[in-house]
């Protein structure tokens, strides 16, 4: 699609630019953040603060019930997504579940026994994933209006 029709469409709809510009937030907040996860925490950390993340994530769509992580990811999935290899990621995961923190049930299942820690060893705050305050997609006042038109 040329870039030309792109502007005529979010001329006309100022919702649809605002959550444009608000997913191009929240990718470059994600982004910093991965940064910051690989660089700082440990392969277990590095674990526990991308599962929180999900977490967070799935909680916006409500779709997380507080104990099951719907995500059918492998761990060789996470260990990808945190720059570790598999047989590194495995033992991690055991060490999680030895300490109390999570159950893996294989097939990509997880069951979550203490969130609160996990972030913990995740270092985790969700706030760079805007679910709340002026920039959370649910904020935009604009809806109402281009429905309108």
């Amino acid at each position: 699609m040329p870039h030309s029709a792109i502007a005529k469409l979010l001329e006309r709809s100022t919702h649809l630019a605002r959550a444009l510009w608000f997913s191009t937030l929240l990718d470059a907040a994600m982004h910093r953040e991965w940064i910051f996860r690989l660089g700082r925490l440990d392969a277990e950390g590095r674990i526990a603060h991308l599962v929180c993340e999900i977490i967070e994530r799935l909680k916006f769509v409500d779709l997380y019930d507080g104990r099951n992580l719907p995500v059918p990811l492998l761990q060789r999935d996470y260990a990808e997504a945190c720059g570790i290899t598999p047989v590194h990621a495995n033992r991690r995961f055991r060490i999680l579940k030895e300490r109390g923190v999570l159950e893996p049930h294989g097939e990509g299942r997880i069951e979550i026994l203490d969130e609160a820690e996990l972030k913990r060893l995740g270092e985790f705050c969700g706030d760079y994933l805007y679910g709340e305050g002026m920039l959370a997609l649910d904020s935009f006042e604009d809806r109402d209006e281009q429905a309108s038109r």
